[in-house]
């Protein structure tokens, strides 16, 4: 087993606890599969992540130094940040099922504008995940726009396209302690 560090250890022990016997083996076998897993996979699991098992894989991906701008533009994107313009950066009015976003939203866009993401090899349609996956209000402020997602976060990645696929999910089931049932 790797060592897993704080988040990922907190939300396995979470997880274990969920009425599910199988959630805290998957948790176990992600937290344990994270570090070891390419950029590429990092960026093939956020399009397929199961938002029921909560945020702190992707808090993991997009904290790590070789995390690709298209992955972390990708967390940002499914974490809806339209749905924040309303409360103007102020965590205090985000509601509380929010705020995990909010926090999420936040962290990810401080460290994209101060440059810490600089792989860009995965293409990122920008256009396409504002549409779809943003949340935008129908009615908002530019200004209000530009604070929760930066003009440079509304940029489209020329790159290579990942498809989605199940590797993490069919390798758990294969090689994990259900699959060794």
């Amino acid at each position: 087993m790797f060592a897993v560090d704080d988040l990922l250890r907190r939300w396995v022990e979470e997880r274990a606890a969920s009425p599910d016997p199988g959630d805290g083996e998957y948790a176990q076998f992600i937290a344990d599969w994270l570090p070891l897993a390419s950029s590429d996979d990092w960026h093939r699991m956020i399009l397929g992540h199961n938002r029921e098992l909560g945020d702190a894989p992707l808090f993991w991906i997009m904290r790590q130094p070789r995390c690709e701008k298209a992955t972390a533009l990708g967390i940002f994107y499914l974490a809806r940040p339209g749905l924040l313009i309303a409360h103007d950066g102020d965590r205090s009015r985000v509601p509380e099922r929010l705020k995990r976003a909010f926090d999420l939203i936040g962290e990810i866009r401080m460290r994209y504008v101060n440059g810490f993401y600089r792989e860009a090899t995965i293409g990122f349609d920008a256009v396409e995940a504002l549409r779809r996956e943003a949340r935008l209000p129908a009615r908002f402020d530019q200004g209000a726009l530009d604070l929760v997602i930066p003009p440079e976060m509304r940029i489209s990645i020329v790159g290579r396209k990942l498809g989605l696929h199940y590797g993490v999910r069919n390798a758990f089931l294969r090689d994990g302690p259900l699959g060794a049932r």
